[in-house]
């Protein structure tokens, strides 16, 4: 079996971004508690989220979107608010961006993997494995003395990757190249 340069790429950057998630599990919950304490935990995750918005519209812009295309990101908004409103637990929101970028790392491994195959369902596949790995940080959170298994964090995991999922096809159709991006010759065109 001989990957591409691009597929070897994003595969390792995917596996690498899952192992960092896995390795931080434990320490990360001493800093969400320690912002937590001090009351700066809502609004350092707001500044994240709105960080990542406008870096988003930012690359939007840069790469010439149409103002139908534009309109992906408050309507995207919609659903991550919703999200983050009912949310009891403020530290799960760090799941809706942590796993909407495992989602793209994947989808860009496959589709990598589907220009050298000819054949795969790179946004069905993406989904499904950024699921597993969400289950699997889930099943490392289950060893470790100061987590716990939720399974509602599972759902989250996967909700989270797929609403990124479905802004990058919405992208795509409404520039009229997901047709041309699921051929195998035609390179990969994020954010």
């Amino acid at each position: 079996m001989s990957w591409s340069s691009s597929e070897r790429r994003w595969w390792s950057l995917a596996a690498l971004y899952t192992l960092t998630i896995y390795a931080a599990a434990y320490y990360v919950q001493f800093v969400l508690t320690a912002l937590f304490e001090r009351g700066w935990l809502v609004n350092t995750l707001a500044a994240f989220f709105l960080l990542v918005g406008v870096t988003l519209g930012i690359v939007a812009v840069r790469h010439g979107s149409s103002w139908r295309e534009l309109w992906l990101l408050p309507a995207a908004a919609l659903p991550y608010g919703w999200l983050w409103v009912e949310l009891e637990v403020i530290q799960e929101r760090v799941h809706l961006v942590q796993y909407g970028v495992l989602a793209a790392l994947l989808l860009l491994a496959l589709e990598a993997r589907r220009r050298r195959l000819g054949r795969g369902h790179p946004y069905r596949h993406a989904f499904w494995l950024n699921a597993l790995a969400g289950w699997g940080d889930e099943g490392v959170q289950a060893i470790l003395p100061n987590r716990t298994y939720d399974l509602r964090d599972v759902v989250l995991n996967a909700v989270s990757g797929g609403l990124l999922l479905t802004m990058i096809w919405l992208r795509r159709r409404l520039r009229g190249d997901e047709t041309e991006a699921s051929e195998p010759s035609q390179a990969v065109d994020l954010p």
